[in-house]
C-alpha cells in the first residue's frame, strides 16, 4: 500500500432506522468479477461526498444517490464548496436531514499573513498526525497551490481524519479536490471519482492533457456514468483496470407510466426540459418544429397511433412548450419570430418539479436534440430523457455522448445527427403520423430505464460496489480481494 493511503474498511448496513430495510442487489457478472462478494459484519459505511454545490436544483441525481447510501444505512458527510439558495427545498433535505450533515467551504482568509498563519496552524497540528515516512508538508507539495488553498477551506472537517470509509467526488474536480484533502491529512478513505461529461471537456481545455494524471494515478475507482466517457478516460490516460461504468438514473417509482392519447381536435403536444445553453440543441428542434409545420407534416397525424382522430379531423396544432431559464433564451425568442411560429412555441420558464410532472404527462413527445458546444462541452445522459422515458413520453433526441445508450434509435426512441434539422424533422413527422410507432417506443422507453437506469438498483449496485472496495469489517476483514482495483494490493 503506498505511503500516506492505510487500508480503510467498511461495510454496507442495510437498513435505514425507520424499519425499512433493503438486501444489496447481486452485482452486474462484470462486477462480480471485479469484486468478488465476501461474508461481513453488520457496521454502518462511513461515507463523505464531495461536492461542489449543494443542493443544487440540476443535480438531484446526487442528492439521490445521497438518500439511497442513507437508506442501506450509510453514515454521510456532504462537504461541499458553495451552498446555493433553493427558491422551494427539496423535500429530502429535510426529511434526512442533510443540512445538519453538510460542511461547506470556509474560504481561505484574505491577506497574505493571515494565509501563511493558516497554513503554519495546519501543518503544526497535522505533523502531530502525520503517517510514518511522510510528512504533511510532503503531502501538500504533492498537491497545486488551487487545490491546496481549495483543501484548506474544509481544515476544520467535521470528522477526525481516519473516519470515512469512501471519499466518493461528484466530477473530475471534485475528485482533485478530495485527493488533495486526503494527500495532506485533512481525509482517508478509498477515493472514488464519478465523471458526468462535463469535467471531461473544460478542464482539458483550460488545464492542458494532464488535468487529472495525478488523480488517475493515486485515485482508487473511477465511475463514469456511460460507456461513451469510459473510452473517453481510457484514451486520457485513466488505468481501465479501475474504472466501472455507473449510471446516473431516476426512481422510476416516482413517475407514472400512461399511453399517450389525443383526442380529436387536441394539439400535438411537445416538450423540452433544460437549461438554455448551446449544448441543449434547442435551436434545432425549433427549427425542427417550424420544418413540420412549413410541410405540412403534421397534417397526417391520428392521435399518435394510439386514440386516433376521426379521419376528417383536421391537421393538428403543435404547441411545443420550453421549460428552463438561461442566457440563450433572448436569442431563441428571436428565432421563434423569425422563423413566425410564435403561436406554436412557449418558453415556460423554471418550473417547480410538480409542474414539470404535470407538463410531462400532458404532452405526446419529448425533444432533446443534444449537440456538442462550441467551446467543446457535451452531455452526459440527460436525467430529464430517463424521467420523460418513465412516465411512457417517447423521446427524440441525438446521436450525442452516452444518449443512445439510453435513447436507441427505432427501439426505445428516435434519433437524429447532431444539429440536422431535417433528420429532426423527419422523425417528428413519422412519430405523429406512423401508426403503433409511439405507443411501442414508449413502452420500450420505460422498459430500459426500468432495467438499466433505475436509480433505487443502481444505488443497491454502488453500496455494493463500495463494500467489496474497502473489505469486510467482519470475520473476513483481513482478506485481500486480488482483483480489487485498488492500487497497491
Amino acid at each position: 500500500m503506498p505511503s500516506g493511503r492505510p487500508p480503510v474498511t467498511g461495510m454496507v448496513f442495510a437498513s435505514d432506522g425507520q424499519g425499512r430495510s433493503r438486501a444489496p442487489s447481486t452485482p452486474a457478472p462484470a462486477l462480480a468479477a471485479l469484486f468478488p462478494r465476501r461474508p461481513h459484519a453488520i457496521v454502518p459505511m462511513k461515507i463523505a461526498f464531495v461536492l461542489s454545490q449543494f443542493p443544487a436544483v440540476s443535480e438531484t441525481f446526487i442528492l439521490s444517490q445521497i438518500t439511497g447510501m442513507m437508506d442501506h444505512g450509510a453514515d454521510v458527510d456532504i462537504l461541499a464548496s458553495t451552498e446555493i439558495p433553493q427558491p422551494v427545498e427539496h423535500p429530502a433535505l429535510s426529511a434526512y436531514g442533510l443540512r445538519d450533515r453538510t460542511r461547506y467551504a470556509e474560504g481561505t482568509p484574505d491577506g497574505a499573513w493571515t494565509a501563511r498563519l493558516r497554513m503554519a496552524a495546519f501543518l503544526g497540528g497535522a505533523l502531530l498526525r502525520a503517517p510514518t515516512g511522510e510528512t504533511p508538508l510532503d503531502r501538500l507539495l504533492r498537491n497545486g497551490r488551487d487545490d491546496a488553498r481549495r483543501a484548506l477551506e474544509f481544515s476544520r472537517t467535521p470528522r477526525r481524519v481516519g473516519e470515512y470509509d469512501v471519499i466518493h467526488c461528484h466530477f473530475g474536480p471534485m475528485g482533485t479536490l478530495g485527493m488533495a484533502m486526503r494527500n495532506m491529512g485533512l481525509i482517508q478513505g478509498r477515493l472514488v471519482t464519478t465523471f458526468h461529461g462535463y469535467d471531461m471537456c473544460h478542464p482539458f481545455q483550460e488545464q492542458g492533457p494532464d488535468v487529472y494524471e495525478r488523480l488517475f494515478r493515486e485515485g482508487d475507482l473511477f465511475l463514469p456514468i456511460s460507456d461513451y466517457w469510459k473510452e473517453r478516460l481510457i484514451e486520457h490516460g485513466c488505468p481501465e483496470d479501475r474504472i466501472l461504468v455507473h449510471r446516473m438514473g431516476v426512481d422510476c417509482d416516482q413517475f407514472a407510466w400512461a399511453e399517450r392519447t389525443r383526442e380529436p381536435g387536441e394539439p400535438v403536444r411537445l416538450l423540452s426540459v433544460c437549461r438554455l445553453v448551446e449544448k441543449k440543441g434547442i435551436e434545432y428542434a425549433i427549427r425542427a418544429v417550424a420544418r413540420v409545420l412549413e410541410n405540412g407534416g403534421a397534417s397526417s397525424v391520428r392521435g399518435n397511433g394510439s386514440a386516433d382522430a376521426s379521419s376528417g379531423d383536421a391537421a393538428p396544432r403543435i404547441e411545443y412548450t420550453i421549460v428552463g431559464g438561461g442566457p440563450l433564451r433572448p436569442h431563441l425568442e428571436s428565432l421563434v419570430d423569425e422563423l413566425g411560429i410564435p403561436e406554436a412555441v412557449t418558453f415556460a420558464g423554471s418550473r417547480r418539479r410538480d409542474e414539470v410532472a404535470k407538463l410531462m404527462a400532458n404532452a405526446h413527445v419529448f425533444l432533446a436534440p443534444s449537440v456538442t458546444a462550441a467551446d467543446g462541452n457535451k452531455e452526459g445522459i440527460p436525467v430529464a430523457i430517463m424521467e420523460a422515458m418513465a412516465t411512457g413520453l417517447p423521446v427524440i433526441s441525438s446521436r450525442h455522448s452516452g444518449i443512445p445508450e439510453l435513447v436507441e434509435d427505432g427501439v426505445t426512441g428516435l434519433l437524429a445527427d447532431e444539429r440536422d434539422v431535417e433528420g429532426l424533422a423527419e422523425r417528428l413527422a413519422r412519430l405523429l403520423g406512423e401508426p403503433g410507432l409511439h405507443p411501442r417506443l414508449a413502452a420500450a422507453g420505460r422498459r430500459r430505464v426500468e432495467k438499466e437506469f433505475n436509480s433505487p438498483v443502481l444505488n443497491d449496485r454502488l453500496m455494493g460496489l463500495f463494500r467489496d472496495l474497502v473489505g469486510g469489517r467482519g470475520a473476513d476483514a483481513g482478506a485481500t480481494a486480488s482483483t480489487s482495483p485498488v492500487r497497491g494490493e
